[in-house]
């Protein structure tokens, strides 16, 4: 079966294999910002419907996690089926704020992990790096922090937690991309479990990357083997103009196909910034066989690689917009 984007479809295996498990919900954050007790019953909500192949985690600020421990305990511990925890660091503007805010960061962390032997995991946690460390350009210091962070997770948690790094100086995008993915990639090859974080959206247009930004992004983690997790303006599958912003925003089929393509056929930046723009959903064909943009393909083996490999997730404030709009495309 061969299928575009517009036609009907009915869950073709290539489409299953590139959005299976890719939406961590944030229905903490902006624009929802939910309260944590609304934002957890619909996770276990979507944890249980027809459509939880799509869904991975719930994204929970390491504040509270205690509060949330509390939540499940006393109403959805008899859930029977796993509950997954991304932990989000507060960070820190500065080296000093950041390691305090994680040092207590970690407390809770293990705290949450404690009280719960089975069915409920928390096992990644993302933080942003300070941005006084970014902007300094410093490796030996960028180094340090990155290092610090690591080995206190393995140490006081646990090897199984996945480390995202957030961190990018928007005034010299290509520079601390090249930097912060090379030190990471350092770690990376020593067996750590990490990857990069990438924010595609902001409360205007100008905190949107361009396709080129983007496409940098890609290059440097393909290139270093360095796994991927997105976050904010990813509600559409499709590249799309939003009123809102006042701009054009990223859609995840696109960011996700161009990881995929990249992965498996080494294109150059220019090919992954045309997938990044391409707002035509024909373009994007998803058949049993194999995944096809523009005459590049990628069979079931690779599109595998890609999403293990290159590209995780990315977290969303929303689960239903996306879900709705991927039945709009007859995606699902």
């Amino acid at each position: 079966m061969l299928v575009t984007a517009n036609q009907n479809t009915t869950n073709t295996r290539s489409l299953v294999a590139v959005v299976e498990k890719f939406l961590d919900y944030a229905g903490m954050f902006p624009p929802a910002k939910l309260p944590l007790l609304e934002a957890f019953a619909n996770y276990v909500k979507y944890a249980g419907d027809q459509y939880s192949w799509l869904l991975s985690r719930f994204i929970c600020p390491a504040n509270n996690l205690l509060q949330l421990a509390d939540i499940i305990r006393l109403q959805f511990e008899d859930t029977n089926y796993p509950l997954r925890i991304a932990v989000l660091g507060k960070g820190g503007e500065s080296i000093k704020d950041y390691r305090n805010e994680f040092l207590n960061d970690i407390n809770n962390l293990k705290a949450f992990r404690s009280r719960f032997k089975s069915n409920v995991y928390a096992d990644v946690y993302e933080v942003r790096l300070p941005d006084q460390l970014i902007l300094s350009k410093d490796e030996t210091q960028i180094t340090e922090i990155v290092g610090f962070t690591i080995s206190e997770i393995e140490e006081k948690v646990g090897k199984d937690v996945k480390i995202y790094f957030e961190g990018v100086n928007k005034a010299d995008w290509d520079t601390s991309i090249d930097l912060v993915t090379y030190i990471l990639s350092n770690f990376k090859d020593e067996g750590k479990n990490i990857g990069y974080k990438i924010r595609l959206a902001g409360l205007t247009a100008i905190d949107i990357p361009s396709c080129r930004q983007l496409a940098v992004v890609l290059l440097n983690c393909l290139d270093r083997s360095l796994p991927i997790k997105a976050t904010q303006g990813l509600h559409h599958p499709f590249r799309h103009y939003n009123e809102d912003v006042h701009g054009k925003m990223h859609g995840f089929i696109n960011l996700f196909t161009a990881a995929i393509i990249g992965n498996r056929h080494g294109v150059e930046g220019d090919v992954l910034i045309r997938i990044l723009e391409d707002e035509n959903p024909e373009d994007f064909i998803f058949s049993d066989d194999m995944l096809e943009w523009n005459g590049y393909e990628v069979d079931m083996d690779w599109i595998k690689y890609g999403r293990e490999d290159v590209m995780h997730s990315f977290g969303s404030c929303s689960f239903d917009e996306p879900v709705a709009d991927m039945l709009k495309y007859n995606l699902i």
